[in-house]
């Protein structure tokens, strides 16, 4: 008897049943992996151990942070790279 395996709520899978990727992490990342192959005919396990989906992106409201960037240098505004490595360095 195949046992079906669910660590919150969403969708289960049954142990034993095949797939064709594992995509660990429901990031934005992971999530575009799945959803590409599951448009693709794939069978899709997608693994996230947090309580929700959407990774770092959820918590930026999909916004990116490049410090010290052209674009910003081009604006007559500075970063401090060493500064935004510690910051990270941190996280």
């Amino acid at each position: 008897m195949s046992e079906r395996i669910q660590a919150g709520p969403g969708v289960v899978h049954t142990e034993g049943d095949a797939v064709d990727l594992v995509v660990l992490g429901g990031g934005v990342g992971g999530l575009t992996a799945a959803l590409v192959a599951s448009i693709e005919g794939r069978r899709v396990l997608l693994v996230e151990r947090g309580e929700r989906l959407g990774g770092t992106s959820a918590r930026s409201s999909g916004t990116v942070w490049i410090p010290d960037n052209p674009y910003m240098q081009q604006q007559g505004m500075q970063g401090d790279a060493a500064e935004a490595r510690r910051y990270l360095d941190a996280l």
